[in-house]
């Protein structure tokens, strides 16, 4: 077996700990960068599944955003969240009473069957799809089908993740044994 000086040692100790400073270099902007990507990817996805109102905007669909959290030094959060407020203010129906869910997770999950009444008023009013005004005692509204806008983008961001850090795990390979495998 071998011995090497302890300067020789030393310095290939060096060379070890140069090496690993480089690769974790690689390893830490490719995984930054390539998080980065997936959260505004995730951005444009559940802008494009949240469904918008045929009213003037904003809509829930334009408060999606993608943001950078410092959690701790070293530590970098991005998170994609909902800035409008129908996404976390609890839902306040026509007669002005406040729920306990908000409109996001109406979208997400649906809502059940219900019957929709007049509370300030005799009627209700509304305008009907052939562009008329409706005036009626009651709705039986049929629910509303889930989107699952977040769950399913959700799911796509796991397997992104999962892509990365194999794409990362394959280049600091290729570094280590010099593209050989």
């Amino acid at each position: 077996m071998a011995t090497l000086a302890p300067g020789a040692f030393a310095a290939r100790l060096g060379q070890i700990a140069s090496s690993l400073r480089g690769m974790a270099r690689v390893a830490s902007d490719g995984l930054l960068d390539g998080m980065g990507e997936i959260a505004e990817t995730a951005v444009k996805r559940l802008v494009e599944r949240t469904p918008r109102s045929d009213g003037p905007g904003p809509h829930l669909a334009d408060g999606w955003t993608a943001r950078q959290v410092d959690v701790a030094p070293g530590w970098l959060t991005i998170d994609v969240v909902n800035t409008h407020p129908a996404a976390t203010e609890p839902l306040r129906t026509a007669d002005g009473r406040v729920q306990n869910y908000t409109l996001l997770e109406v979208l997400e999950y649906g809502s059940v069957e219900h019957e929709i009444r007049p509370v300030n008023a005799k009627v209700l009013a509304f305008m009907g799809g052939g562009g008329g005004m409706v005036f009626t005692r009651h709705v039986d509204h049929p629910g509303t089908d889930p989107y699952a806008m977040v769950i399913t983008t959700e799911a796509e961001v796991a397997v992104d993740v999962k892509r990365l850090i194999d794409s990362t795990r394959r280049t600091l390979t290729m570094r280590v044994t010099g593209g050989k495998k």
